[in-house]
């Protein structure tokens, strides 16, 4: 029983190093992604539209 836990957690700490990777690799993904033209222009779009809909639910109010 014993060594079922043992390796056990060892399955477990491998999973999380993995994960760590694939967290790390999309992270700078997205970083490439967004420090692109077409990104910077993905964001303006998001905060006009925000803007937008802020403006039109003060006007509701």
């Amino acid at each position: 029983m014993v060594i079922f836990n043992v390796v056990i957690l060892i399955i477990n700490e491998i999973l999380k190093k993995v994960e760590e990777r694939i967290k790390i690799n999309r992270q700078k993904y997205l970083k490439v992604l967004f420090g692109t033209r077409l990104g910077i222009l993905y964001k303006l779009k998001l905060l006009r539209s925000n803007q937008q809909f802020l403006l039109s639910s003060l006007k509701m109010t």
